[in-house]
């Protein structure tokens, strides 16, 4: 077996880890940049809001609505650090009839039926459970 060459799965490339470096030195947070942005963003929409509200500028002039978008892309972007992804999760009915013959098939469903009754039915034959 040749020996593994390179970086072990899963840790930074060399570019990765500078610029992780570099943003620990610095003291940056991406979380919290975004944080700092959606703030501003909202706090832009309510501003707008009260002027509109207030009439010193007209719905044409505010970008109220802009900034709610901005908001909302913010805090679901936001979320994705937060809460992780589910992947989608393929839902199968397992057929248990697939390989028989029509006929089989018939004799199957009535098995299953007579199953049924005899599970409703009360020994008094009232038929309610």
């Amino acid at each position: 077996m040749a020996a593994l060459i390179g970086r072990p799965k899963g840790s930074p490339n060399k570019s990765s880890a500078r610029v992780d470096l570099t943003c620990e030195i610095r003291g940056y947070s991406s979380i919290d940049a975004m944080i700092d942005a959606a703030e501003i963003a909202l706090a832009r929409f309510i501003e707008d809001t009260e002027k509109e509200n207030t009439g010193r500028i007209s719905p044409m002039e505010s970008n109220a609505c802009e900034y709610l978008k901005l908001y909302v892309k913010i805090a679901s972007d936001i979320a994705n650090f937060i809460h992780p992804k589910r992947k989608a999760i393929e839902h199968t009915q397992l057929d248990v009839t697939k390989d028989m013959s029509p006929e089989q098939r018939l004799t199957a469903m009535k098995h299953a039926v007579a199953m049924l009754e005899l599970q409703v039915k009360k020994p008094d034959g009232s038929g309610t459970p």
